[in-house]
């Protein structure tokens, strides 16, 4: 599995004496922690979105990015189930697994804008594909377990539908600031 969590190389010591020890890579309940944090990243944009489409013209947008800002809840609410199951009640600690939803939330390729509604979609559908890719990553690693398996799996599918319809509103979002 990659590691996802990759910290920036440590200052170099002063002295040999003053080198620290390097953290072991990140286990598996970190990632799960991080998965969590992706989810509530995703939850944010979209939940965000929602908001700001509210005029006649972006109504489908509206109601679009509920459905995604619905999904991404939904998801991390299981996660957040099954890695307590797995790993405990650490797995959600709220200050680390909102360290983790600020670094995707940055992440993003274009920042949320009114005016900008293939920005959003664009934004929106980045997030989604990277939630995508990560819970494949997980997958491989729970894919003997029947009902996290499971949910991985049904996870990608579901998400792969969201992506594709918010892929197809930032075409149709581009084609009305076009005619604008």
């Amino acid at each position: 599995m990659p590691n996802l969590l990759a910290a920036p190389p440590a200052p170099a010591a002063q002295s040999p004496q003053a080198a620290e020890p390097q953290p072991e890579a990140p286990g598996l309940a970190e990632h799960v922690q991080a998965f969590i944090g992706l989810l509530k990243a995703g939850y944010e944009l979209a939940h965000t979105a929602h908001l700001i489409a509210k005029s006649g013209a972006f109504a489908g947008d509206h109601e679009l990015y509920e459905e995604v800002y619905t999904f991404f809840l939904d998801s991390a609410d299981a996660t957040c189930e099954y890695g307590i199951d797995l790993f405990g009640a650490e797995v959600v600690d709220p200050v680390a697994v909102h360290r983790h939803v600020l670094m995707h939330l940055e992440a993003q390729p274009r920042p949320i804008q009114q005016s900008n509604p293939v920005g959003v979609a664009v934004s929106v559908a980045a997030l989604i594909a990277r939630s995508i890719e990560f819970g494949q990553d997980l997958y491989a690693e729970f894919e003997q377990d029947l009902a996290v398996g499971g949910f991985l799996s049904d996870f990608g599918m579901k998400a792969g539908r969201l992506r594709y319809k918010v892929n197809r509103r930032a075409g149709a979002s581009a084609l009305r600031g076009a005619r604008s």
